[in-house]
């Protein structure tokens, strides 16, 4: 399952309507500003998933229970807290605040929703994103790093890129090159 449909997944109902009521959507436009934003931060995980220390900062932020903690209360996620981890979350998965601010303005071009409102969402989407993933991941160590990289069989690794596939095809490529003809 990629990363849009586990986020709209009926299991998310109540985190959707909390995350519009955040940003005074309805849940029909929230979903559409998620469709359009969801690739450019799987994008992201991605690249970081390629670098040693990406990887390790990403491992950091879906394992240190916050993130994971605003699933189960999303009624949070407005708080400041979980937006300076959102915040955090976006700097090291976009890299910098233009590329947020890039993002937001296309899915607003795209959406028809004001870009303000959509860079309020993104730290909130962003820590939502690691909140699933941490799901996902969840128990990974330090040591288990090694056999993640090594591509074991059913490994965080391998959850994670099968979140990261899109079209369910069991290849990432093909889904990050479409992420990235989207953003230019």
């Amino acid at each position: 399952m990629g990363l849009l449909d586990t986020l709209l997944s009926g299991e998310n109902e109540q985190l959707i309507n909390q995350l519009a009521q955040n940003v005074g959507l309805d849940s029909a436009d929230l979903q559409n500003v998620i469709g359009k934003v969801a690739p450019a931060l799987s994008q992201g995980v991605k690249q970081n998933m390629s670098s040693g220390n990406g990887l390790g900062d990403l491992l950091n932020m879906m394992n240190s229970g916050g993130a994971q903690s605003y699933l189960e209360h999303p009624e949070k996620l407005a708080d400041p807290e979980a937006v300076e981890e959102g915040n955090a979350v976006l700097g090291q998965v976009l890299g910098s605040k233009e590329v947020s601010r890039n993002v937001a303005s296309q899915a607003a071009e795209a959406t028809g929703v004001d870009s303000d409102v959509i860079k309020k969402l993104l730290p909130m989407l962003a820590t939502t994103v690691m909140g699933v993933l941490g799901n996902k991941t969840q128990g990974l160590q330090g040591g288990d790093l090694g056999a993640m990289l090594n591509g074991g069989g059913g490994s965080p690794m391998d959850l994670i890129s099968s979140f990261l596939d899109a079209d369910n095809d069991g290849e990432v490529t093909d889904d990050l090159m479409d992420m990235a003809k989207k953003l230019f």
